[in-house]
């Protein structure tokens, strides 16, 4: 026969004999000692010995059992502080007798419990009693006051979050898990931890710390809760959340090119997810150096975040004079702790050249070449004479460019003029075209090619002196230097020396001057036999 089986058969023989007392009793443990009272009921299992409950009406075929009644004193707050007067006696209807070793016990949320460390006390329904010190923590649901950050973004990197608030229950080594949306940490390290005085090893911490994967998360705002581990298994329900926002988007920026003479500058730069937290905005850098935000604009408030906002614009400004010329990075980080950076936007900086002198200072009417001197001079200069922009140019270095014009422009003096990007630069009436002398005719115009002859030249234009005379064979543009004759008190004739032995045909007769302009007279002489 079973033990139990046997007692319940005693108990009902002795039922019938007056002053009958059984078994003590005795309480060995209590399982789960650990427990959150405030959210659902508890269950808990007492063993022992001698639980040995009373039966009326033994010999009838519904007999009654009235099993033993359980009492619970609060012994110590949960860290040994001192216990207010606390008995909680627990309803007959809850406590299952199972055996003389086991008991069920159901503790309803409704009881009035308090926070702390309890003894039981079994009482069998002859009196008998035993009481048992530190049987069960009673410990309350997590409390989630915030998290810090209390926003961030995952767009570049993992985040660490610090959840605060209080009752995150360390049991043997178990911690409390934290969930963020639909995502439950593997691990979250406890911190800010106070000894629960109870009869397990444990800790009642303040603080949580879970990082959460890059990525892992949308943009969005995202519940927060604790839940403690078994057997206590309550869950925070305080409305907290973390806020996870996209990284800035930097789309475009003007002006994308200015000169070095602007001096402090202003510019516009345009995207989206700009944040701006409690009137702190991104952070603007050139080449890595910061510079000064002056507004944000378009901005709305981000949800779930009181003080955020996410804006589409920002003005900036810097003093561009001590910048190199050439092409600037341009990136924008959000402020911390949501602090991703943008990609780069790009600006050119012309540097303002100063142009010194051109060598030589003139150019025949026909066209020539001279270079033009400075400094900070660069390889994408555009050079104009009188605003018509020069075609042929060629860059020597920093500090010079050579310029050849084509002929048409009318003698004088004429400006010219270096533009670098944004940067210009003037020479005003410093560029002389010189006029061509004219050949006006050849006597006589007709010449045996036996003997040398003396022809006379007919000319003017002459600001110079003259300096060559040669013949262009019209037949094959062959060139053929003669001797010649000139006086510069009577300017405007010269005698050439024709050779003999020219092939017959007609030439064009050329005079040159001293400033390399050179005069013709075309097909201004014919060779004969």
């Amino acid at each position: 026969m079973h033990r139990s089986t046997f007692l319940l058969v005693a108990l009902a023989v002795a039922g019938c004999q007056p002053g009958f007392e059984g078994p003590a009793p005795r309480v060995d443990t209590v399982e789960p000692n650990f427990m959150c009272h405030a959210q659902r009921e508890s269950t808990l299992t007492v063993r022992g010995d001698g639980f040995a409950p009373s039966v009326t009406d033994a010999l009838s075929r519904e007999p009654e059992l009235t099993a033993p009644t359980l009492e619970l004193t609060m012994e110590a707050d949960l860290f040994g502080g001192p216990a207010v007067s606390l008995q909680l006696p627990v309803s007959g209807d809850d406590v299952l007798w199972i055996s003389e070793i086991e008991l069920e016990v159901t503790l309803q949320p409704d009881l009035a419990w308090l926070d702390g460390v309890y003894g039981i006390t079994l009482t069998n329904p002859d009196g008998q009693d035993s009481y048992r010190s530190r049987a069960v923590v009673a410990a309350p649901p997590p409390t989630v006051y915030a998290t810090s950050p209390t926003l961030t973004c995952l767009a570049q990197d993992d985040a660490r979050v610090d959840v605060t608030g209080e009752g995150f229950l360390v049991l043997l080594d178990a911690a409390p898990a934290v969930t963020i949306g639909g995502w439950t940490a593997p691990r979250a390290d406890p911190s800010v931890c106070t000894p629960v005085m109870g009869p397990v090893a444990s800790e009642s911490c303040a603080t949580l710390t879970v990082t959460v994967p890059q990525d892992l998360l949308d943009t969005g705002i995202f519940d927060v809760t604790v839940a403690n581990p078994a057997p206590t298994d309550c869950v925070s329900s305080e409305p907290v959340a973390l806020v996870v926002v996209a990284a800035p988007d930097l789309v475009g920026i003007e002006p994308t090119r200015l000169c070095s003479e602007a001096g402090d500058t202003r510019f516009t730069l345009t995207g989206g997810n700009l944040l701006v937290i409690d009137d702190v905005p991104p952070t603007v850098t050139v080449d890595g150096n910061p510079i000064a935000v002056i507004a944000a604009d378009g901005c709305a408030d981000l949800e779930g975040l009181k003080g955020a906002q996410l804006c589409t614009g920002l003005t900036v400004g810097a003093s561009v004079g001590a910048w190199t010329a050439g092409e600037h990075l341009v990136q924008v980080t959000n402020p911390v702790p949501a602090d991703c950076a943008s990609g780069v936007a790009r600006f050119t900086l012309d540097v303002l050249p100063t142009l010194s002198g051109i060598d030589p200072d003139h150019v025949c009417e026909s066209g020539g070449t001279f270079t033009l001197s400075g400094t900070d001079l660069a390889d994408y200069a555009v050079i104009s004479v009188d605003g018509v922009e020069v075609s042929s140019v060629k860059y020597v270095d920093s500090t010079a460019i050579e310029v050849t014009l084509a002929g048409g422009l009318k003698p004088g003096e004429h400006e010219i003029t270096l533009v670098q990007g944004t940067c210009q630069a003037t020479l005003k009436k410093t560029l002389e075209v010189l006029a061509a002398p004219l050949v006006l005719s050849v006597d006589p115009p007709t010449v045996g090619n036996v003997k040398t002859t003396d022809v006379t030249l007919a000319i003017s234009g002459i600001t110079g002196e003259l300096t060559g005379v040669w013949l262009v064979s019209v037949a094959d543009a062959s060139v053929t230097d003669v001797a010649y004759v000139w006086d510069d008190d009577t300017p405007d004739t010269a005698t050439a020396v024709i050779p003999s032995g020219l092939p017959v045909g007609w030439y064009d007769v050329y005079i040159e001057l001293d400033d390399n302009c050179p005069g013709f007279l075309p097909a201004g002489l014919e060779v004969v036999k």
